[in-house]
């Protein structure tokens, strides 16, 4: 079993914790503030139900493009490495999403509350 196997069985699991874990958190405690941004529940459970299937395919996708770039790995040390480098860069982006979903409903609420006043 070479490295890069190694690796997948490493990379694979942790990666599907982290994106299940995360979506449903952010999906769970997230409605409360898309329900702000919205004035009809039915409207926001539908907003906050889209972002976590975008979330899902955006980390999918990710995560098998970041297993396609991966180079032969030669040692446990640059197994670990790349198993860090690649776990890191899908939580960079997930929180560099998350940060514009909220910007974007915080730009749809204050929207709504000039229409209303």
């Amino acid at each position: 079993m070479t490295y890069n196997t190694i690796g997948y069985f490493i990379y694979i699991p942790i990666t599907i914790f982290i994106t299940i874990y995360l979506g449903k958190q952010c999906h769970t405690h997230g409605l409360i503030y898309v329900k702000s941004a919205f004035s009809n529940d039915d409207l926001a459970n539908s907003v906050n139900n889209l972002l976590l299937i975008g979330y899902y395919l955006v980390n999918i996708g990710y995560a098998i493009m970041g297993i396609q770039n991966w180079e032969f790995i030669t040692s446990a040390h640059q197994l670990f490495s790349d198993i860090s480098a690649h776990l890191g860069s899908i939580i960079l982006i997930l929180a560099l999403l998350h940060y514009l979903n909220i910007t974007g409903l915080t730009l749809i609420r204050k929207y709504h509350k000039q229409i209303i006043h």
